[in-house]
């Protein structure tokens, strides 16, 4: 069985593993961090939700982190791309359904992401830029996608070491007296449609 690639586009609406990558990615984070509850979004889109917050009433609550994708870039010589389009990868019978095998149509790609988090407690600001550097001189930032209990997904997160991790204040109306961290990953991943649910094993 082949698809085309209007196929392929269109069943992204249904199952998109590079979703299932970001969801990975923030868990790790969450986890390597000690922090809870890091938002997808970008600077444009907190802003607008912390203004919406204190026009009701409310009080900007730290710390608060998100991360925002900056690019993403096809990798086309780790994988013989053309091929994988037509056919996929056969995944296997579904252990749980004992349905007939699935098939993965998988691209691997490179997203590059700014980390941001927002804080008015300086010790907690110093011990999550400690863990950043620690966690840039280590290879522990990874994660495998599982789909049938057989096909699986290595995923893996780069802090790189060169590049420093600015501190500064926020200068923002909407959130004052905050000390903002920034830090730039790139995820290794993979883009495309799966016929499962995804699983994550971190």
């Amino acid at each position: 069985m082949s698809v085309n690639s209007s196929e392929l586009v269109d069943k992204l609406k249904d199952s998109s593993l590079l979703l299932v990558s970001l969801q990975g990615m923030r868990s790790v984070l969450e986890r390597e961090l000690g922090i809870d509850d890091i938002l997808i979004s970008s600077d444009e889109m907190v802003k607008v939700a912390l203004m919406a917050k204190k026009e009701n009433g409310g009080d900007v609550t730290f710390p608060y982190s998100y991360i925002s994708l900056t690019e993403i870039q096809g990798v086309k010589d780790q994988n013989p791309n053309k091929g994988n389009r037509k056919l996929g990868y056969d995944m296997g019978i579904d252990t749980a359904t004992k349905d007939s095998s699935g098939r993965a149509y998988i691209f691997p790609v490179n997203i590059s992401l700014d980390f941001k988090y927002v804080d008015n407690d300086p010790y907690r600001v110093i011990r999550i830029v400690e863990a950043l550097v620690i966690l840039s001189q280590l290879d522990a930032m990874y994660f495998d996608i599982i789909v049938n209990d057989n096909f699986r997904f290595h995923c893996r997160m780069e802090l790189p070491d060169t590049e420093p991790i600015p501190l500064a204040d926020t200068q923002s109306q909407q959130s004052p007296a905050g000390i903002e961290v920034a830090a730039t990953f790139i995820l290794h991943t993979f883009c495309g449609v799966i016929d499962r649910v995804a699983t994550l094993n971190s």
